[in-house]
C-alpha cells in the first residue's frame, strides 16, 4: 500500500449511495504486477472499519 487518503472531514454528514455523491477516501497502492497491487488495495480494504452514528434531529426550545 503507498497511502489512504480519508476525504471526511469531522462532523462531516455522509448520505450512503446512490443518494450520496462523495467517497470516504481511497487507497493507493504499488506493486510489481497487477495481482500485486489488488492484493495490496483488499489487504488495505479489510483494515479499515468505520464508525457509523445515527442523525439525531435537533430543535431549538422556545421560551
Amino acid at each position: 500500500m503507498e497511502a489512504t487518503l480519508n476525504t471526511t472531514k469531522p462532523g462531516q454528514r455522509r448520505v450512503p449511495w446512490p443518494e450520496g455523491a462523495s467517497y470516504p477516501g481511497f487507497i493507493f497502492a504499488r506493486g510489481r504486477n497487477p495481482e500485486d497491487v489488488v492484493a495490496a488495495v483488499r489487504a488495505a480494504h479489510d483494515r479499515l472499519a468505520f464508525r457509523v452514528a445515527p442523525e439525531i434531529a435537533v430543535t431549538a426550545a422556545m421560551g
